[in-house]
């Protein structure tokens, strides 16, 4: 199953962060990808997360795609870590 997810990057993530949000990607069976722009990465990729995130600043949305079986976890978990700010949903 395919699923995708805009996020909002509300604060600066940092080092430790990222390492975090690895570990809690590896522990899905299922592809999951970050995705600005042009620009898509491997969401279990600590290199490729550390590019992503070094070049995306507060406030500045990112979609999330998962591709698996349990894709819908993997979106769950994404929302709890990258709460989309009130503002941006009343924008929307």
């Amino acid at each position: 199953m395919l699923r995708q997810k805009l996020l909002v990057l509300s604060t600066r993530i940092t080092l430790d962060q990222i390492l975090d949000l690895r570990q809690k990607f590896l522990l899905f069976q299922s592809e999951i990808y970050l995705r600005k722009q042009a620009a898509e990465i491997n969401g279990k990729s600590i290199l490729s997360l550390a590019w992503f995130f070094s070049h995306l600043r507060p406030g500045e949305s990112f979609h999330i795609v998962a591709h698996g079986t349990d894709a819908d976890r993997v979106i769950s978990c994404s929302e709890k870590m990258f709460p989309v700010p009130k503002l941006a949903l009343e924008a929307m």
